[in-house]
């Protein structure tokens, strides 16, 4: 289990192939499960997957990597529609869960801004 006390954590992951990452962080209140995966940024760069975590407030959180290994890497050509130019990837699996117990954090924090297309 990670502990943080100031709400922030910053998560590497080394990677040897070509993968789709995704994560979903969830804050596990008494009887309810809270999706907070705005709360991650993720970034692939140099062999490394890097999640940035900004809790919100203290609890029990559970984060989620899951991968897919990129099957085929097609190039573009001007004449393919978007839909074709999709890399083929293999069904997402679980890879790895972090148990997170934050204690405390900074007053205020925010979700980090959407990034997706």
């Amino acid at each position: 289990a990670i502990e943080t006390n100031t709400g922030e954590l910053d998560i590497r992951l080394g990677v040897e192939r070509s993968l789709k990452v995704s994560h979903q962080l969830v804050r596990e209140e008494e009887d309810e499960k809270i999706d907070m995966s705005k709360y991650v940024f993720q970034e692939t760069m140099d062999g490394e997957v890097r999640f940035w975590l900004r809790l919100p407030s203290a609890g029990k959180y559970t984060l989620s990597v899951n991968a897919a290994e990129i099957k085929s890497e097609k190039k573009k050509t001007a004449w393919q529609d978007e839909d074709e130019d999709e890399d083929e990837s293999s069904a997402f699996q679980n890879v790895i869960n972090y148990s997170i117990t934050c204690t405390e954090t900074a007053e205020g924090v925010m979700p980090f801004p959407s990034v997706e297309g």
